[in-house]
């Protein structure tokens, strides 16, 4: 695994967002948004997926942006193919 500098919750996130079914970036991300969303209003989801919207939640709007750039320089390097 490449070290990425990010911190545990970021790197949960990032994991996720690697994970993501769609080969779009933009729709994983707003996938992500959105389940958050939903996760704050009470929905119901797997341990695991409570585990990244907590993980989510707990950054602030910097810690976002590095898991964004992140995401993005995995998915320049091939990540996405």
């Amino acid at each position: 695994m490449i070290e990425t500098g990010l911190n545990d919750n970021q790197n949960i996130v990032l994991d996720y967002l690697k994970s993501s079914e769609s080969n779009s970036p933009f729709a994983n991300i707003y996938a992500l948004w959105t389940k958050c969303f939903d996760y704050c209003m009470g929905y119901q989801f797997s341990d695991y997926e409570a585990e990244v919207y907590e993980a989510y939640s707990g950054l602030d709007n910097q810690e976002k942006y590095e898991v964004l750039q992140e995401y993005g320089r995995w998915g320049i390097n091939g990540g996405l193919d």
